[in-house]
Formats: structure tokens, sequence, C-alpha cells
């Protein structure tokens, strides 16, 4: 398993939309062979700071082609 976290500062006048603005790339990575979650998690502490969680049944799960 692959197991990838980041961190992204948004502008401070895109924080509310993110999940909006990242809604097409969060549903293409979701929908990749070998995707097991892509999950977002706002900071209750920086609402201008997100989390990304995501996993992959290995490393060649984002390359494969169904």
């Amino acid at each position: 398993m692959i197991f990838i976290t980041a961190k992204f500062r948004i502008r401070p006048e895109d924080a509310d939309q993110w999940p909006e603005i990242s809604a097409e790339f969060t549903a293409a990575t979701r929908a990749e062979p070998g995707c097991l979650w892509f999950d977002w998690s706002r900071s209750l502490a920086d609402p201008t700071e997100y989390v990304l969680v995501e996993a992959f049944r290995d490393g060649d799960a984002g390359g494969a082609r169904e």
C-alpha cells in the first residue's frame, strides 16, 4: 500500500469553496484503478489549510488502466 499525506494552504478567498474547486480532481483520482481512498480534511485551527490523505493499492495503482 502507498499512503500519502499532504498539507495545502488555500488562498483565503478560495478556502470555503475548496471542496467544489477540487471536486473534479478528487472524483478523477478516486476513480483511478487501485485508489483506496482520497479524502480532504480542513484544519480547525487554520481555515486556509487542508490536509489530503490518500492511499493506493501499490506503486503501480495510479498508472494502471483497466
